[in-house]
């Protein structure tokens, strides 16, 4: 995973295609330095909905890592 993540941002994909991949890296790795680039991909979402459900993913995440189980 640490060689994918430094191209991510060379992708060549839609804001909503960068923000799953990022979602999905913070989620397999639970590295908290994601939610930055996260959140940068998901306000960049036109959709109002999508962005809305993609900013709500991002809070959930935050909460998940604040409160380890």
């Amino acid at each position: 995973m640490n060689e994918f993540r430094p191209l991510v941002d060379k992708l060549d994909v839609s804001p909503e295609e960068k923000f799953d991949t990022y979602l999905l890296l913070l989620r397999s790795t639970d590295d908290k330095s994601l939610i930055a680039p996260a959140h940068d991909a998901a306000i960049a979402i036109v959709d109002e909905a999508r962005r809305a459900q993609a900013l709500l993913d991002i809070i959930k995440e935050i909460d998940y890592l604040s409160n380890p189980r």
